[in-house]
């Protein structure tokens, strides 16, 4: 089972239970999108809220339209996406989305909209030095990188095992930056993709709270010793 999410940073820390009593309740009525059926109610809500280990955990639910085919032709159904969520706090706050890039982005803009006024939750953007640091401590057997910033191409990919063990590895880490990596967590023992822009991806993760476990353990504490940066 692959599950991809986006950690974000929150630059306006709220109390846990602050954060919780702004989205506890939270339901509204949508417009229709263009093509819906008739009849149907399109809504946005917040539900399954609870306490994880100190973080807040819920799920953003949504209605949107698909489009699947039918003899030949295609016909327009309603679909409600569930986004689960973890806002982590401490001395900085982090969000946690489960969903693909895109998506993520759109759930994490709803949620900044949903408790602040303006926009206190941002994309991360995390610096190469520390993407070194991460690979080189908690993640071994590396079979895909991408780096970034050399002065010939945009990125460059290298495929294969044991990466890092190799001579055009060295060379192009200190050419350039890692981009995303494919790898396996020595902590969980679990492969993951781990990108600058907070995208990760668990390729072997049996559940959510094992995506959670992986961010909150691993992630989380090593932005936290390089400070954190946002986009």
């Amino acid at each position: 089972m692959v599950v991809s999410g986006k950690l974000f940073m929150v630059t306006k820390p709220l109390a846990i239970e602050d954060v919780a009593n702004r989205l506890s309740g939270y339901r509204v009525n949508e417009e229709s999108p263009q093509g819906a059926p008739e009849g149907f109610k399109f809504m946005t809500e917040i539900k399954g809220l609870q306490i994880r280990n100190g973080s807040l955990k819920g799920i953003l639910a949504y209605d949107s339209i698909i489009k699947v085919p039918q003899h030949g032709d295609s016909v327009v159904v309603p679909k409600t996406y569930e986004a689960p969520f973890l806002f982590t706090p401490g001395s900085k706050m982090f969000l946690t989305v489960i969903a693909k890039k895109w998506r993520a982005n759109a759930v994490a803009k709803r949620l900044n909209d949903i408790i602040y006024v303006d926009k206190s939750i941002v994309p991360l953007s995390i610096s190469s030095e520390l993407m070194y640091k991460v690979v080189a401590k908690k993640m071994e057997e590396q079979v895909v990188t991408f780096f970034d910033g050399l002065q010939v191409v945009d990125k460059l990919s290298l495929y294969g095992r044991s990466l890092s063990e190799t001579p055009v590895y060295s060379d192009y880490s200190k050419k350039g930056g890692i981009w995303y990596t494919v790898a396996r967590s020595r902590k969980l023992d679990q492969v993951v993709g781990l990108g600058r822009n907070g995208v990760i991806v668990g390729f072997a993760l049996k559940d959510q709270e094992k995506f959670f476990d992986y961010v909150e353990e691993e992630i989380i504490p090593s932005l936290l010793e390089d400070g954190g940066r946002r986009a």
